[in-house]
């Protein structure tokens, strides 16, 4: 380890003494529920593409901004860092294989995993090295969760990992059965984690005990959303699934026409887009549909949402913003290939297409 890390983490651990540390992390979709709730200003009309930069492939997971600088991953086996306002490198790191999702950012660490099987730790700021730590023999394609200072993830190596967030130590596995591609749910008290299997699984998080599964009826890549009751769940098998948090006991399970992609919460509603862009929007109560939006083509989007603004992109090339109450298209932007996962921040939204990140405004 580099000097400049080792003073890095010693200035975290003191830092970390004074602090909550819950409220210098930054995820995906929302953080640990993963409800795709983004608590920015929303683009609301478009103006123009403010810029657009070359990756070294597609960027399959949606991008995440902290401090000005967007971190974004590629299959060209590349994390990238950019600055929002020129759209220029500031700096890459190349791992072994595909970087298939965008880091988790803590305090000056970027967290992220790869195809390699690797889970690296890089300092955010200059994408120097801090530590790594390798899984058994899979990967580990999605950004790992954080409570407590440990971090959670999953590997294809069907096992879930605990390790120290400053360390990159191992604290403890469990082994799945199955091959884990999704993150890690975390609440208040408990874990929350599907698998290739079709399980969903409810762990505590103190004792790692198992509390509750429930068995769909093939895989999911997807991660498991959560409210203050409920978790909700969407399976290769076409179906999307409310449970109670307690007792896994099933409240509602619908079936669609294709693939359904991890599930949203916003307010009264649940919300998802499938592989076909078709968008669905439901009573997260009841599980009866509120209205629904139909794209072309095959796309791997997830949709999200900041103020009543939803964005997903489409397998026809756009990436649409939809009025959260009504359905009604607000705007849509054409970009050169299949939209893949977005995400906003301060009314600039940025998303993946073809071997370009795009940011728009």
């Amino acid at each position: 380890m580099k000097l400049s890390n080792k003073i890095v983490l010693i200035t975290l651990m003191i830092f970390l003494n004074f602090t909550a540390f819950g409220q210098h992390v930054h995820m995906i979709d929302g953080g640990n529920d993963f409800a795709g709730i983004y608590n920015t200003k929303a683009l609301k009309a478009f103006h123009k593409l403010k810029w657009k930069f070359q990756t070294n492939g597609l960027c399959y997971g949606p991008p995440i901004v902290v401090d000005s600088i967007l971190y974004v991953g590629d299959v060209g086996n590349y994390l990238h860092a950019i600055n929002i306002n020129s759209g220029t490198e500031i700096w890459n790191y190349k791992t072994g294989d595909r970087v298939m999702s965008c880091p988790t950012i803590c305090q000056d660490m970027a967290i992220f995993g790869s195809i390699d099987g690797y889970l690296y730790c890089l300092n955010k700021n200059n994408g120097n090295e801090i530590w790594k730590f390798k899984t058994g023999s899979g990967a580990a394609c999605t950004p790992p969760s954080l409570k407590d200072n440990k971090l959670y993830f999953g590997s294809h190596d069907k096992f879930m990992y605990i390790l120290d967030v400053l360390s990159g130590k191992e604290i403890n596995k469990i082994d799945m059965g199955y091959a884990v591609c999704s993150s890690i749910s975390i609440d208040e008290h408990n874990l929350y984690v599907s698998d290739w299997g079709g399980y969903l699984s409810c762990f505590n998080s103190d004792s790692l005990k198992l509390n509750w599964k429930y068995q769909a009826h093939k895989k999911s890549y997807e991660t498991p959303s959560i409210d203050n009751e409920n978790v909700y769940y969407s399976n290769f098998d076409s179906t999307v699934t409310a449970l109670n948090k307690a007792s896994g006991k099933v409240l509602w399970s619908i079936k669609v026409n294709s693939i359904p992609f991890r599930v949203g919460i916003y307010k009264d509603l649940a919300f998802f887009n499938t592989d076909s862009t078709q968008l669905f929007v439901l009573n997260k109560k009841t599980g009866q549909s509120k209205w629904t939006f139909k794209g072309n083509g095959q796309t791997w989007s997830r949709a999200i949402i900041a103020e009543d603004v939803f964005y997903f992109g489409g397998g026809d090339n756009f990436i649409y913003a939809l009025d959260a109450l009504t359905g009604k298209e607000l705007w849509k932007f054409k970009s050169d290939d299949k939209v893949l996962r977005p995400a906003v921040y301060d009314a600039v939204v940025y998303f993946g297409s073809g071997n370009f990140i795009y940011a728009i405004e």
